[in-house]
């Protein structure tokens, strides 16, 4: 049996500009997604990734434990009832609004026409080192493993 891969890693290498030069993007499957977005995400599974993906930015250096200054690395998409569903909008590691993230016409396509797409892009910004690639990678690594199982 062949194994149905539910994301691709693009670009994962530094470019020729100067800012940003360590940006990638990930496509996840859109089936993936959709059922990702209609799950509502419950208030523990929420802080679990909140804290591993916390972890990880510690281990990596980007991060001193308890730091009051790093923001939650996942920010989730809302259902219409305003609860988080398991699907993310963004990560974030700490840097210059340094984020992995899906654009709001993707959600959009999502929610209203799914038929019509292929896949669910997420795409950087301000990915300055090598140190951020590798901790939003991880972080969006984190995210989809549990999702993939879970959904």
């Amino acid at each position: 049996m062949e194994d149905k891969y539910f994301y691709k890693v693009l670009g994962f290498f530094p470019s020729e500009n100067s800012l940003g030069q360590f940006g990638f993007s990930v496509r996840l499957d859109k089936d993936l997604a959709l059922r990702a977005l209609r799950k509502e995400l419950p208030e523990a599974g929420h802080k679990n990734l909140q804290d591993m993906a916390g972890l990880m930015l510690t281990r990596a250096g980007l991060a001193k434990p308890d730091d009051k200054f790093v923001k939650p690395v996942y920010r989730f998409i809302e259902m219409p009832d305003k609860n988080l569903s398991c699907l993310i909008q963004s990560c974030q590691v700490p840097g210059d609004a340094c984020t992995l993230s899906a654009d709001w016409s993707q959600i959009k396509g999502l929610r209203e026409s799914p038929e019509y797409m292929n896949y669910f892009d997420y795409n950087p910004h301000n990915v300055d080192s090598s140190k951020q690639a590798y901790a939003l990678l991880s972080a969006w690594l984190i995210w989809a493993n549990i999702i993939e199982s879970n959904v």
